[in-house]
Parts: structure tokens; C-alpha cells; sequence
């Protein structure tokens, strides 16, 4: 509706202006006192187009400085898209004929980095398509498992093909092996299990839902923990098995993808694994939260420092301008 008034707005500007030519003084003694009316009415069409038209036309979802209106107006999910496309083309993630799976796990940032690849795929002038997998952990003794079916029937609505993996993976490092940091060994054996299933179907590059903030953290954990400036790389080659790792979500913050979560409705699976909240990551995450309070602009100073120290990988491509710390995405 709103497109249908712009297209009738723009053609009484059209004929306003038209309206505008014949109202001067060349014409004056043809028209008289008609001529009169129609300059009066020239201006008014004018106005109140040129009013209407810049009230309500389109806001670009394109810019990473954009202030609150334009956030409350442009679809979370079009600016995720954009950071996304702008991601994947900074660190040449995607080439023509990839087929793409998407580690699924049922939380907001796999789910909303499905939602955008998948819609990228529509457009992007490098043909690619997208599968989705999902790695069933299981459950503890005792425990609930989790229901993906509603993660089934978003990709069905998604036109993306959606495997189902099973496992065990809770019951042997909490039951059998009752580890005490368990996030180390989880992390790698999920990592194996998706591989294997992946090369099984002769896929062999996976996205990855790692976004800003999971970023930042990562360097700060490596930092304080192990003693050396690093991070997981935007684009990461398993030359053992194959497989290319890709991060489209780096220019994203976690604030976007919990907003673009609940304005899309994404069906959101609960974690019942018992370490939830109880990891350094959440440490280094809350402290990264209470210095942001002294210094605001922390997070955005540490991801520029990241690609241009560079930390190996992460210098963007030199076709795009190199990003500054103004132009990253801030919560609302």
C-alpha cells in the first residue's frame, strides 16, 4: 500500500512540476487568470509531495551507524543480511557452487545465521546453497533431552534440507567422564561428529555461527588464559579433513541476533547442558561488560586492533575500506 502511494505521490510531483513550467510568465498570456490557479496549485502538489516522499521513503539497511529510528524501521534480519553479505565478501567466504552447511544447534545465533545465508543465497551473485545440520547431544542421566522438530519444520519453511544427528555426547563427558571443564572436549567432539556427517555427503565447507562479541571474547580467553594474543580465524582450512570453516557472523553483535530471534519468532531450542553459565566464557563476558561502563567503545576497539595488527587471517581484502571503530554495530 505504502508503495502504491509513493508511485501516485511521484506522479503528482511529475505533474506538478509540468503544472510549474506552464504557470511562467511565457505562458501568462495565454492562460490569464487560469494560469494563476495553476501555479498556486503547482506549489501546493509540490510541497506536500516533496513532504510526503521524504517522510516515507525506504531508509537504507546498508549502514552500520544508523541511529534508533532507523533501526526501529529497518528488519533486523535485511541489517544482519547486509553485515553478512559485507562479512563474507571482506574475507572471500563464499565461491560460485558451494554447497554450504550450516552447524545448527538451536540456539539464536545458529538459527539467525541460517535465516541470513539462506536469504543471501537468494541473491548473491555467487551461486551457493545452503543445508542445514544439527547435532543431537543427548542428555545426562536423568536428564531432558531437546525436541528439534520445530527446527525441522523452520527450515522445511526455509526450503533448506535439515539433518537430524544423534549422539551421546552428554551422557559421556558428564556421566562416563564427569569432567570438570567439559566445554574442551565437547567443543571437539561435536566438531568431529558434524565433520564426519558433512564429508559423509560431500559437503565440505561448514558456517559457523561465531559472531562480534564471541570474537572478542575468544581473544580476551586466549589472553588472560593461555598467554597469547589469538582468535579463531574468519575462514579456517582443515587440511586434514578438507573441510573449510567459515564465521559470516563477525560483523554481527550478539544484541542483534537476540533481536532479530524475537522479531522473527525463530523457534529457539532450550539448553539443558549442565555447564550453561558456569564457564570462563561467561567470566570474561561479564567482565568485558562491566569495562565497557568505563570505556564504551571497547569492543569495537579490540575487533579493529584484531584485523589490523593483523592476527594471522583476519586483515579484511583490500577491495573494501577498512572498517573503524565507529562503524560497528552497537546495542540499541
Amino acid at each position: 500500500m505504502k508503495d502504491r502511494r509513493l508511485s501516485a505521490c511521484r506522479l503528482l510531483l511529475l505533474g506538478g512540476a509540468c503544472l510549474w513550467f506552464v504557470s511562467t510568465d511565457f505562458f501568462y498570456g495565454v492562460f490569464g487568470l487560469l494560469n494563476q490557479l495553476l501555479f498556486q496549485y503547482a506549489v501546493i502538489s509540490l510541497t506536500l509531495s516533496f513532504v510526503y516522499m521524504l517522510w516515507h521513503s525506504p531508509r537504507s539497511c546498508g549502514t552500520m551507524a544508523e541511529n534508533q529510528s532507523d533501526r526501529e524501521d529497518c528488519p533486523m534480519l535485511n541489517r544482519i543480511v547486509s553485515y553478512t553479505r559485507r562479512c563474507v565478501e571482506d574475507y572471500d567466504m563464499i565461491q560460485p557452487g558451494d554447497r554450504i552447511a550450516v552447524g545448527v544447534s538451536g540456539g539464536k545465533d545458529s538459527l539467525t545465521l541460517l535465516a541470513a545465508l539462506a536469504k543471501l543465497s537468494e541473491f548473491y551473485p555467487k551461486p551457493f546453497t545452503v543445508e542445514a545440520f544439527t547435532l543431537d547431544m543427548g542428555h545426562v542421566d536423568g536428564g531432558e533431552g531437546m525436541d528439534f522438530a520445530p527446527v525441522a519444520a523452520y527450515c522445511e519453511a526455509l526450503k533448506v534440507p535439515y539433518t537430524l544427528l544423534p549422539s551421546e555426547i552428554h551422557h559421556i563427558i558428564f556421566d562416563l567422564r564427569k569432567e570438570k571443564n567439559p566445554c574442551s572436549m565437547c567443543a571437539k567432539m561435536r566438531r568431529g561428529a558434524l565433520h564426519n556427517a558433512i564429508r559423509d555427503r560431500g559437503i565440505t565447507k561448514i558456517a559457523l555461527g561465531h559472531h562480534f562479541d564471541d570474537a572478542i571474547e575468544t581473544f580476551f580467553l586466549s589472553l588472560f588464559y593461555e598467554g597469547r594474543i589469538s582468535c579463531f580465524q574468519p575462514v579456517t582450512y582443515l587440511d586434514r579433513t578438507d573441510i573449510t570453516q567459515i564465521r559470516p557472523l563477525l560483523y554481527c553483535s550478539e544484541w542483534m541476533l537476540r533481536k532479530a530471534a524475537e522479531v522473527e519468532g525463530l523457534p529457539v531450542v532450550f539448553n539443558p547442558c549442565p555447564a550453561d553459565g558456569y564457564t570462563k566464557r561467561q567470566e570474561v563476558k561479564e567482565l568485558i561488560r562491566a569495562l565497557s561502563k568505563d570505556y564504551p567503545d571497547l569492543r569495537e576497539k579490540v575487533f579493529s586492533a584484531m584485523q589490523r595488527l593483523p592476527l594471522p587471517e583476519w586483515a579484511p581484502r583490500e577491495h573494501t575500506r577498512r572498517r573503524t571503530a565507529d562503524t560497528f554495530p552497537r546495542e540499541g
